[in-house]
């Protein structure tokens, strides 16, 4: 999970805007690479996270 508690500009993962009064407080991330970026699109703040699933 991921979340964006109601920041200003909101956090983007995988591409979802969360926080920033769109009341989506946080969502999923999947098995691979997932993108996680602060504040607005064009933000140099970015993340790479890898959730690898092993079974």
């Amino acid at each position: 999970m991921a979340g964006g508690l109601d920041s200003y500009h909101g956090t983007r993962v995988n591409g979802r805007l969360i926080g920033a009064g769109t009341g989506i407080r946080s969502t999923r991330l999947h098995a691979g690479e997932n993108e996680i970026v602060a504040g607005h699109s064009d933000s140099p703040i970015r993340l790479a996270i890898v959730i690898d699933r092993q079974g």
